[in-house]
C-alpha cells in the first residue's frame, strides 16, 4: 500500500516558530525548505502541495522521514482497517466494520478534542503532523502484534486525524471486534496505548492566544508488544 500525500494545512503553524526552526537547523536544504515555508505563511499564500520539511519535536530532536501536515494513507484488509487521514474520522464506519456474524464483542475508543490542556485552557483546535511512512508501518506492526498474539481477535480498526482537528471532533479512534468482551477489551486497550508511544506524531494546541507545541509528548519508542503492556 502506497502513502498518498495531498494538500496541506499549514495555517496552524507561526511563521516566527518556523523561522526559529530554521536558524537551529543542521542541513542546508531542512533550512532553505523552512523558511520558504515561513514565508508563504507570512505571505498568505495558498498551498496547495506539501513542502516535506523535517518538523521538530518539543525536546528538539528530528522525527525520522518526511513529515507533513495533512495527507492520506489507508490500509484495509477483512480484517483489519489502517488510516491516516486529514480527513473527519467516521465513529460509526469503524465500528460497524468490527460487526460480523461470529463477533459478540465490539469495543471502540474515541480520543476527541477537549478544551484545555496543562497549563493552557482554551484549546479551540489540534493540528497534527506525522512521519507518514514510518506512521504506516508502525500501525502495521501494531495491528500485526494484536492479531498474533491475541487469537480471537476478529477485527482492529485504528483511525488518525492529520492537520488540524477542531474542539469535540475525534482525533483518533480504535475498534476491536471479538467473540467475546476480553479480548475485544485487550485489543483496544493496546492498539491505542501503542499508537500514542509508537506512531510518530507531533501535535500543536491552538487556543485564542496562540499555539504551542505540546509539552507533555510520549518519547517516541519501537513497537512494544502486547504483553509487554497489559497484564495477563
Amino acid at each position: 500500500m502506497k502513502a498518498a500525500l495531498t494538500g496541506v494545512g499549514l495555517e496552524a503553524l507561526d511563521p516566527a516558530e518556523v523561522r526559529s526552526l530554521s536558524a537551529g537547523s543542521e542541513s542546508a536544504s531542512t533550512r532553505t525548505s523552512l523558511r520558504a515555508v515561513a514565508s508563504n505563511l507570512e505571505g498568505g499564500v495558498e498551498r496547495t502541495s506539501s513542502a516535506l520539511v523535517p518538523v521538530l519535536t518539543p525536546s528538539g530532536q528530528k522525527m525520522r522521514g518526511d513529515v507533513v501536515v495533512a495527507g492520506s494513507w489507508e490500509a484495509k484488509t477483512t480484517r483489519s482497517w489502517l488510516l491516516l487521514t486529514s480527513s473527519e474520522l467516521d465513529e460509526r464506519a469503524a465500528t460497524a466494520f468490527c460487526r460480523r456474524d461470529d463477533v459478540g464483542a465490539v469495543v471502540s475508543f474515541l480520543g476527541t478534542v477537549r478544551d484545555h490542556a496543562p497549563g493552557i485552557e482554551g484549546v479551540r483546535a489540534l493540528h497534527y503532523e506525522v512521519a507518514l511512512e514510518l506512521a504506516a508501518a508502525r500501525l502495521e506492526e501494531i495491528a500485526h502484534e494484536a492479531f498474533a498474539e491475541l487469537a480471537e481477535l476478529r477485527e482492529l480498526v485504528i483511525h488518525h486525524r492529520l492537520g488540524r482537528v477542531e474542539l469535540g471532533l475525534p482525533a483518533v479512534i480504535v475498534a476491536a471486534g471479538a467473540p467475546h468482551r476480553d479480548v475485544a477489551f485487550r485489543a483496544a486497550r493496546y492498539a491505542i496505548d501503542a499508537v500514542k508511544v509508537a506512531v510518530p506524531l507531533v501535535k500543536q494546541e491552538i487556543s485564542a492566544t496562540g499555539a504551542r507545541w505540546s509539552p507533555d509528548a510520549t518519547a517516541l519508542t519501537t513497537t512494544p508488544h502486547l504483553k509487554d503492556m497489559l497484564e495477563p
